[in-house]
């Protein structure tokens, strides 16, 4: 007896929507089941079902085709004829808040919200989980409800009198909503109805589920392509390039704009494992952290107690929310100096040592970080280890190569000494001469000639200087090891 009440308010609901149904509370009705009731019923669930699965199997053969469209269109449009109902139309969420619809059937006469960028409150739940906990939001008299002001005139602006959302999950995921509204009154939707769309909705996921893999994947290797155009126009720059700090400069600036966030920057560690910032790319909204009168340094206590933290595994790290990452408050503190609402950070190494950080900076707001563009600031670091590896190597060769052109320097150099020396046969000649042409050859402040006396004390006899300096010559200099040791280690 109770499975044939339930029956009896299955079909009722069917009845409103359907008139070729007989009136469950009707005298008709009344009569027409009393005389055969399980026939009828029957034939009622029967024509349910092969409408679902005329509606599953044009879904599929749309599919194939991988034609997005057109299979939102079916279920809009078999839908809306199956329940008599003014609009029905699917969503598609873009973020926790807001939306646009992508497909929508509607009756002549009523405003068409087809490419309309929708808050997900106008279907009457605040965000993305409300659908998922309640499984469908049903609203049977918008304007005896509870719904806010903003809500109302959503449903205002689309004359919308009653609306009914269920949620579409694709691949565990939230997609969007399949929403059916009546516009020219109210409705008491029913349990048959979104028992009815719970179907629909599940095969439109089934459906759906494969092209939202392709379009993963396409957008997968197109991150990936970029990702690599990025790294490989970073390394063009290191290769061709000497000076270190136009590299960081160019290279902030491309990953900025790649990753279109608020900052990109590079910090280097001192000694101490505190920190400053030599290079940014920076939009033009917010505090700089790198310029000629900026000399601030950054002291992270924990970089600084744990040596560059988990940096120095090589480790990155993105956090989409500084104020729900479970940071401490002096961590909050130090992030909120530079404005930074959200960050990813990628090591940079100079062979083995942690030189520095690689950073990525949100300052508008909260930002969940695509493991593409982690990866990105990850490789960019990577790079940036060749660079100063480069630029030290080239230091040392450019440094050797000095030296070797010192040496020959001051070998022809002193050839001249020499032979100058040998041209005169006058010893004051050949001294003055001698510490004249050895400062030069030195480049110093100063050269003498200091002569011993019989005790192995001395005096300066000669010398040149630069000028400005006391002079050494006249004064005696009593060495008292030199004459303890009788000249010391020069005898030697």
């Amino acid at each position: 007896m109770q499975e044939l009440e339930q029956t009896k308010s299955a079909l009722a609901s069917e009845s409103e929507v359907n008139p070729s149904l007989p009136k469950i509370n009707g005298e008709a009705s009344s009569v027409a089941l009393k005389t055969n009731p399980i026939p009828d019923i029957e034939q009622h669930f029967k024509r349910e079902r092969q409408w679902l699965l005329g509606v599953a199997n044009r879904m599929r053969r749309t599919s194939n085709f991988e034609n997005v469209d057109a299979l939102l269109e079916i279920a809009v449009t078999e839908v809306r004829e199956h329940l008599k109902a003014d609009r029905v139309l699917i969503y598609r969420f873009q973020n926790e808040l807001q939306g646009v619809v992508l497909a929508e059937s509607l009756v002549t006469g009523y405003t068409p919200a087809l490419g309309e960028l929708l808050p997900i409150m106008a279907f009457g739940a605040e965000n993305q989980s409300d659908y998922y906990q309640q499984h469908a939001i049903a609203l049977d008299h918008l304007y005896q409800g509870t719904s806010s002001p903003y809500q109302l005139q959503l449903f205002k602006r689309f004359q919308v009198k009653a609306s009914l959302s269920l949620p579409i999950i694709v691949a565990n995921k939230g997609w969007g909503l399949l929403v059916v509204q009546q516009c020219i009154n109210s409705r008491t939707w029913q349990e048959a109805e979104i028992n009815l769309l719970y179907h629909i909705t599940t095969e439109l996921a089934l459906n759906l589920q494969p092209a939202q893999f392709r379009v993963q994947e396409q957008q997968q290797a197109e991150k990936t392509k970029v990702v690599g155009k990025v790294a490989a126009k970073v390394l063009k720059n290191i290769l061709y390039s000497l000076d270190v700090p136009s590299v960081f400069s160019s290279a902030t600036r491309e990953i900025r704009q790649q990753l279109n966030c608020d900052r990109v920057a590079v910090y280097r560690f001192n000694p101490d494992w505190s920190g400053d910032y030599v290079a940014e790319s920076v939009g033009p909204d917010w505090v700089p952290l790198v310029g000629p009168d900026i000399k601030k340094v950054w002291a992270d206590t924990y970089l600084q107690e744990t040596q560059g933290g988990r940096y120095r595994n090589e480790e990155t790290s993105a956090i989409d929310n500084i104020y729900t990452a479970g940071l401490t408050s002096c961590h909050i503190d130090l992030l909120e100096q530079f404005e930074a609402k959200a960050y990813a950070i990628a090591p940079i190494f100079e062979g083995e040592k942690l030189w520095g950080l690689l950073a990525a900076f949100q300052n508008s707001g909260p930002r969940h970080w695509e493991p593409e563009e982690v990866s990105l600031l990850a490789l960019v670091g990577r790079q940036f280890g060749v660079a100063l590896q480069q630029a030290d190597y080239l230091q040392k060769l450019q440094g050797r190569a000095d030296q070797v052109s010192k040496s020959a320097e001051l070998e022809r150099l002193a050839t001249r000494t020499i032979e100058r020396i040998r041209q005169s046969s006058d010893i004051e000649t050949i001294f003055k001469t001698t510490v004249k042409e050895v400062r030069k050859l030195l480049d110093v402040e100063r050269v003498t000639i200091y002569k011993f006396r019989d005790d192995y004390f001395g005096d300066f006899v000669y010398e040149s200087d630069t000028g400005g300096w006391t002079q050494l010559v006249g004064s005696g200099w009593e060495d008292p090891y030199l004459n303890e040791h009788q000249g010391g280690r020069f005898r030697n």
